[in-house]
């Protein structure tokens, strides 16, 4: 069991390593919206996203840097929120990162059902299905990588590195656990 949770840790770490240098987060925030429906601004699901949005964005026990908030049964509005280690960590302000999000979100997708938008600090998720849980790459988004002396350059070889990695780490596992 310990060498499973070994194996995961340093598999994070270099992920995470190679995420950090070679990620470099566009200036103004990237959103997507979903063409799953529009709603009207007096139907239920309007009040029911308002509210699980105020609800999200005035969250103050930190967990994680996650918050989510589902309200209604009928026209039910889920909402995802997920804070960096900057900005929860570090003196950035998660609130504020996730209201200014929301602000600019319910404009740039006006009346659309779903919608996602990343800054570079924070990320927020809306829907009227289920969010957490629920299988689905929709909303997600890869980073370009525009810095010339990135850890994998070009970033086709990501794969084969990736790989190289994994068998070295696994051969080093288990030489130590075995």
């Amino acid at each position: 069991m310990k060498s499973i949770i070994s194996i995961a840790f340093l598999l994070q770490a270099i992920i995470n390593t190679v995420n950090l240098v070679t990620a470099q987060f566009p200036a103004e925030p990237v959103f997507r919206c979903r063409d799953t429906g529009n709603y009207t601004t007096r139907s239920d699901y309007s009040r029911n996203l308002k509210v699980a949005l105020n609800t999200v964005g005035n969250m103050d026990t930190y967990n994680g840097g996650s918050f989510n908030s589902s309200i209604g049964v009928n026209e039910a509005a889920h909402v995802m929120a997920l804070c960096s280690g900057i900005s929860t960590h570090w003196g950035g302000n998660c609130k504020d990162c996730i209201h200014k999000l929301t602000v600019q979100l319910s404009i740039k997708c006006m009346d659309q059902k779903e919608a996602v938008m990343w800054g570079s600090n924070c990320m927020i998720h809306f829907s009227d299905r289920k969010i957490l849980g629920a299988l689905d790459d929709w909303s997600r988004f890869t980073l370009p990588d525009n810095q010339k002396g990135s850890l994998v350059n070009p970033p086709a070889n990501f794969d084969e590195v990736m790989f190289y990695f994994m068998r070295r780490l696994k051969m080093d596992a288990s030489r130590v656990y075995c």
